[in-house]
């Protein structure tokens, strides 16, 4: 263990020690104070409650198919869980960025996707959400997994509503044209065997399922799937 990872676990503990869990406001137990991760042991067994591999009615946690290419999500975007995520992109608080990233890791760990031949590529935040929040919340989470990531989206045009406000007819509408691959991003993805695109939340998986296309387009070898955090609906229900 580095340095500095002993010093993170100590200055967590004696936070944990003098504050409250910041989803129930509860004094931290013992078990959460020794992890330092940043909510109590029983709000982790109630988000855990949300993960979707847990759910009857989810396919190994597939929420859309796009063509062949499967799109998964670790959580339903509810309850305790939505809270996490809430108190996340609100408060930038770095350790539950490593919470969210300890169940990444786990998901790549069971999908044999830990090789030197797979990337992880995330989607770009918008402008306004980086200028509200003051940090990218899935670059965050990605900087703590054990697969390397790259920045190979861009946006290509501002988006001109509020994606919540939108239906779905509308969202697929926005968001066509409106990613785009770096210059330099060809290279990368034909020397990559496993691309994982990757978003916080799907809501109608129209900006993944655009930004796979994206990949498609440039008919790579490689096998692309998508991966997101939440997902506020089981959409293949």
């Amino acid at each position: 263990m580095s340095i500095k990872t002993r010093v993170n676990k100590i200055t967590n503990a004696l936070h944990h020690t003098l504050s409250d869990c910041p989803l129930c406001n509860s004094p931290y137990d013992i078990s959460s104070i020794k992890s330092g991760l940043p909510f109590c042991t029983a709000c982790k067994e109630k988000i855990e409650e949300s993960l979707i591999k847990n759910d009857k009615n989810a396919e190994r946690g597939v929420v859309i198919m796009y063509k062949r290419y499967p799109v998964y999500s670790l959580f339903k975007y509810e309850l305790k869980a939505r809270d996490a995520l809430n108190y996340f992109k609100s408060e930038g608080n770095i350790n539950a960025s490593e919470f969210f990233s300890n169940y990444i890791n786990r998901w790549l760990s069971n999908h044999i996707f830990r090789d030197d031949n797979t990337i992880i590529v995330p989607l770009p935040s918008s402008k306004s959400g980086l200028k509200n929040r003051g940090f990218d919340q899935c670059i965050e989470v990605l900087r703590r997994t054990d697969v390397p990531f790259f920045n190979l989206f861009e946006l290509a045009k501002r988006s001109t509503h509020e994606q919540k406000r939108l239906s779905s007819k509308d969202r697929r509408k926005e968001a066509s044209g409106k990613f785009r691959l770096v210059d330099d991003a060809t290279n990368i993805i034909n020397n990559a065997e496993n691309i994982i695109v990757f978003d916080d939340v799907i809501t109608t998986g129209s900006s993944i399922r655009e930004c796979i296309k994206l990949l498609t387009e440039l008919k790579a070898k490689s096998n692309i799937i998508g991966l997101t955090l939440y997902s506020e609906d089981l959409l293949l229900q």
